[in-house]
């Protein structure tokens, strides 16, 4: 893997520390809203999922996969049945095809990649700029490099899709927001792929190059993989013989599948797996937008603390500790307000828990300044 690097040396002009302070400042104080707003929306969602997924696995009509039964139209329904597509999918660039549920063609193609880290000595910034050539799956713009000449990569001229059948389940078609919630692709035997042009065949897929040991930028590989044919599982929403999302009342959009024979029950429980993963990221999303926030704030407050003693004394327990502890109170307060009305033993442990982060904050903060003092 050649590698390529560049240092370019920049002295930085002096830039109004006023106006830097002054634009964190009102940063920060807008990030901290937002976080809130973010966390408070994502608690009352995820409750309202909650509840709507419980209401669902109680009325949920199991119907036959034939024939359809349009007297259940608009009705959440779970349905077992025998997933099949209604022609056959076909690569158009390769011509490969399948009798299968869907077929995803995967491209990577050998290109130049760029990655910087800059080092600060007073006013002058190094900035060294690696360019090594890999695989990857995406089109890297060379001309957005920041020395593009001898780093030039071509176009990528074929690029990864996924095709989908149009599947039934049984009698029942299914809508490409149920279909497409399949991930169980397989792969797909290089024997069976054809070969076009000046491809190769390797152990897995085709090769576009000289040699694929020897790999050179704008060399391609195709790799093919299929979701099979066989029983589906089915909990949504029906309408004129497709099978659909189904929205519940409160909006809350229930759409489950899976390959194989399985019960209502494990769909549920895979919906709910799903709404406490969402629930999860979205509160780390926030604990990191609140942080920064926090951050952008006491960043100009701490650096007048260093610099002026009398408010090094009064303010110089604001740091990156004591913001990450401001910032995991706040969060915490508002997740509890999201869950206080729908369940109040939780939301109370999470009020204690910010409660606990404020004192192990506080005493962060005492043993700053004492550290301060005896300076």
């Amino acid at each position: 893997m050649p590698v390529d690097i560049i240092t370019d040396l920049d002295i930085e002009q002096p830039r109004g520390c006023c106006l830097n302070t002054f634009f964190c400042m009102v940063v920060g104080f807008l990030l901290v809203p937002f976080a809130v707003f973010i966390l408070y929306q994502n608690e009352q969602r995820a409750v309202q999922v909650d509840r709507d997924l419980n209401a669902g696995s109680h009325q949920v009509v199991t119907v036959s996969a034939s024939p359809v039964t349009h007297m259940l139209d608009g009705r959440l329904v779970y349905v077992v049945g025998p997933g099949t597509p209604a022609r056959p999918v076909v690569d158009p660039r390769f011509g490969l095809k399948t009798n299968d549920l869907a077929l995803r063609r995967d491209v990577e193609m050998y290109q130049w990649t760029e990655s910087s880290t800059y080092e600060q000595v007073g006013p002058v910034r190094a900035t060294t700029y690696s360019y090594r050539t890999e695989w990857s799956a995406e089109p890297v713009p060379s001309s957005s490099f920041r020395h593009p000449a001898n780093h030039k990569n071509p176009p990528m001229p074929v690029q990864t899709t996924v095709l989908w059948a149009d599947a039934h389940c049984g009698a029942y078609a299914i809508g490409p927001d149920l279909l497409h919630k399949l991930h169980d692709f397989r792969p797909v035997a290089p024997t069976r792929i054809p070969i076009r042009g000046r491809w190769k065949r390797t152990a897995t897929g085709l090769y576009l190059g000289a040699n694929p040991a020897e790999p050179h930028v704008g060399d391609l590989r195709v790799t093919f993989r299929e979701i099979p044919t066989g029983p589906v599982s089915i909990v949504g929403g029906v309408r004129k013989g497709r099978l659909g999302s189904y929205t519940t009342p409160k909006h809350t959009s229930i759409a489950e599948i899976e390959l194989g024979s399985h019960p209502a029950a494990d769909l549920f429980h895979a919906a709910h797996v799903e709404n406490v993963q969402q629930l999860w990221l979205v509160r780390l999303a926030g604990l990191v937008v609140m942080f920064l926030g926090f951050l952008l704030v006491g960043a100009p407050i701490l650096a007048v603390a260093d610099a002026i003693p009398v408010f090094g004394w009064i303010l110089g327990d604001v740091d990156a500790l004591v913001c990450f502890g401001l910032a995991l109170m706040a969060s915490l307060v508002t997740i509890a307000v999201g869950w206080i009305h729908a369940r109040p033993l939780e939301g109370a442990i999470l009020m204690g828990a910010a409660g606990l982060v404020l004192i192990a904050t506080s005493l962060r903060g005492r043993r700053r300044r004492r550290s301060l003092a005896a300076r």
